[in-house]
C-alpha cells in the first residue's frame, strides 16, 4: 500500500513558502525549428508556485561525484507541490532581493515519489 503524502507537503510548502513568490513560465504549442535550433510561436502562461526557495552554497565532494554534479554553487533548488508539473523547458521566476523577478532556466527534475504517486518535486535552476 502507497502512502500519499502530497497533501501534507503542499500544506507545508504554503507554510514555509511565501504566496505569489515563485511562479513557472510554461509555453504551449510552440513549434521547434530544426535548422536554427530555436522554438517559435506558441502561448505563454505564468503559474504561482506553491513552493520553497534555497540557495547552493557549497558542494560537498559526494555531491561532486554523483549523478548531481550539474548542480553547481549559486543554484536555486525549488521544492514545490505536485500541483504543476514542470519540465525542462519551462521557466523559473524567482524574485530577487529587491523584487525584481529573475528568470531561472531548469537544469534538473527530481523530487519525491513513492510507489507511484509524486509528494514534490525538487527543481534545479540557473539565472
Amino acid at each position: 500500500m502507497s502512502l500519499d503524502l502530497s497533501a501534507t507537503a503542499t500544506r507545508l510548502l504554503s507554510t514555509l513558502g511565501s504566496p505569489d513568490y515563485v511562479s513557472i513560465k510554461k509555453v504551449t504549442a510552440r513549434t521547434f525549428d530544426p535548422v536554427t535550433g530555436l522554438f517559435s510561436g506558441g502561448t505563454t502562461t505564468e503559474t504561482d508556485l506553491i513552493a520553497a526557495v534555497t540557495t547552493v552554497t557549497e558542494l560537498t565532494l559526494s555531491n561532486q561525484n554523483s549523478a548531481d554534479n550539474r548542480v553547481q554553487v549559486g543554484d536555486k533548488v525549488v521544492m514545490c507541490d505536485k500541483t504543476i508539473e514542470p519540465f525542462l523547458e519551462d521557466i523559473i521566476i524567482i524574485p530577487d532581493d529587491s523584487g525584481i523577478p529573475i528568470e531561472y532556466r531548469i537544469i534538473q527534475i527530481g523530487g519525491s515519489n513513492h510507489a507511484g504517486i509524486r509528494q514534490v518535486y525538487r527543481i534545479v535552476c540557473r539565472a
